[in-house]
């Protein structure tokens, strides 16, 4: 079964900024039900619950011909790749190394990519997904009208990390600072293996896991799909933030 159709970037350049795909998530009817369901889609197709996590679909900025974003040690840019000549995997390569998938969204119940990481050692392998998983995925998404909100990522890393943009580039860096939980948009949710065994309720209890973020103004504006902040008060004490990375622990 093909589940994989080739990078696209007029449908990149639709994806909405991060608090507009958070706005609706949330105006999603029944969001436990979804969030349960996800949850028995993932314990039916374990392996994958350790390849893959859920993230919120958004773009950090628009890009412009043949280019595409690409991952370099957590910070995040504009490569020119040969787009039109694109391998059927999403696979490129640059540099003597190669640049690969790290996110995926649904395109007619196909998996396109959107963001890509380099791989300079060629040391990495293309993660194997089940077809019957992303069809079961495609499926429970549409059926919640999600198709356009929620996507895959690649699992590659467990640090907890925030999230700026700065003109072009992404970047992100070790979140050493606590911060109320509260004003976090999340944007990934995956499981975790100890929680997993230890028969730790469903998948929205992981909602602590989070790959990437947003520093938002609280009136919502938010500049180049990723970052706004309030010139009028240095501090910014009324800003939405979100980190990325996976959190082990839970409260009770």
């Amino acid at each position: 079964m093909d589940i994989l159709t080739a990078f696209n970037i007029d449908k990149f350049n639709a994806l909405p900024d991060v608090v507009e795909s958070n706005k609706r998530l949330g105006a999603i009817e029944d969001l436990p039900t979804f969030w349960s369901a996800l949850h028995a889609l993932f314990l039916n197709y374990i392996s994958m619950a350790e390849i893959v996590g859920v993230v919120l679909l958004h773009k950090h900025f628009e890009l412009g011909k043949n280019e595409a974003l690409v991952d370099v040690n957590d910070s995040s840019t504009p490569w020119r790749l040969p787009i039109h000549k694109q391998p059927h995997s999403g696979v490129f390569k640059k540099y003597n190394g190669l640049v690969r998938p790290q996110s995926w969204l649904l395109d007619d119940d196909k998996l396109m990519p959107y963001e890509f990481y380099f791989d300079p050692g060629r040391k990495d392998t293309t993660p194997v997904l089940d077809p019957m998983f992303v069809q079961d995925f495609a499926e429970l998404l549409t059926s919640f009208n999600l198709a356009r909100v929620l996507g895959l990522y690649l699992r590659q890393s467990d640090k907890t990390l925030r999230e700026v943009t700065e003109g072009r580039a992404n970047v992100k860096y070790l979140d050493l600072a606590p911060s109320d939980p509260l004003r976090w948009i999340q944007t990934s949710w995956c499981y975790n293996s100890e929680l997993l065994d230890s028969g730790h309720g469903p998948f929205i209890s992981l909602g602590r896991c989070i790959r990437s973020g947003c520093y938002s103004s609280s009136d919502g504006d938010h500049e180049s799909g990723h970052i706004e902040e309030d010139s009028s008060d240095e501090d910014n004490d009324d800003a939405t933030v979100a980190v990325n990375g996976i959190v082990k622990g839970q409260e009770a």
